[in-house]
């Protein structure tokens, strides 16, 4: 249930609880059935509800964000804390690999990063395990900001061990709160978009979605998910 009393959600992506210090971004291997390639028409999108810095939501993406409410601050903060830095993580290891854009095909980039997907997500269990708990922040129950433009990063995807997953992060390079290991060009990804997963009340694990960009082309988002 909706609490009357609690601040509208708006374009700014603030809530009454977030933690204001939260840090914008500046910028999974999963197992083959937890993995999918999702071009951007198949992603659900939002709705404009006509009211200025106002967004809507399906019934499935606001009974996530309430679940957000109850949920453990600890556990939520891990869980976005390790979907961003494999994300970012991602995006490194393939600026990394490929070095001119003209020459990168999408079959090849989909498979380079489904192949160090799990190498992603074990660098960003230790990066975790390396800091304390307490310096992050819950982040936001749906960062509306990361919708619009450049990224345009849909509001919720699906995976197949949770309900929905809702937008919780984004970047188009390194994350703030990342240690600076890569030196991102965007040449290969263009940005990211980290989900958190729910089935009813519970967390239960994160999605990530690379935007490519190979030269001129148009190229479907490539979509990991991650069980906790």
């Amino acid at each position: 249930m909706h609490d009357p009393d609690r601040e509208r959600r708006g374009k700014g992506g603030q809530l009454a609880h977030a933690d204001e210090t939260q840090p914008a971004p500046d910028e999974e291997q999963s197992t083959p059935d937890e993995e999918q390639s999702t071009p951007d028409e198949e992603q659900p999108a939002p709705t404009d509800d006509g009211v200025e810095d106002g967004t809507t939501f399906t019934p499935e993406e606001e009974a996530a964000i309430d679940a957000s409410y109850s949920a453990d601050p600890r556990e939520l903060a891990l869980v976005n804390a390790r979907a961003a830095y494999a994300a970012y993580a991602l995006s490194g290891l393939t600026e990394s690999q490929f070095i001119d854009p003209a020459v990168v095909d999408q079959q090849a980039l989909e498979q380079f990063i489904h192949q160090n997907a799990e190498l992603a997500w074990q660098l960003a269990e230790e990066w975790v395990a390396s800091i304390d708990p307490s310096m992050l922040s819950t982040g936001y129950p749906i960062k509306v900001e990361c919708m619009d433009p450049p990224l345009r990063c849909q509001s919720s995807v699906k995976c197949s061990f949770g309900k929905i997953c809702v937008l919780n992060d984004c970047g188009d390079g390194r994350c703030r709160t990342c240690p600076d290991v890569w030196n991102l060009g965007n040449l290969i990804i263009d940005g990211w978009c980290t989900y958190t997963c729910y089935d009813a009340a519970d967390v239960v694990g994160a999605a990530i979605t690379l935007k490519p960009a190979i030269g001129s082309s148009t190229v479907p988002w490539i979509q990991l998910c991650r069980p906790k």
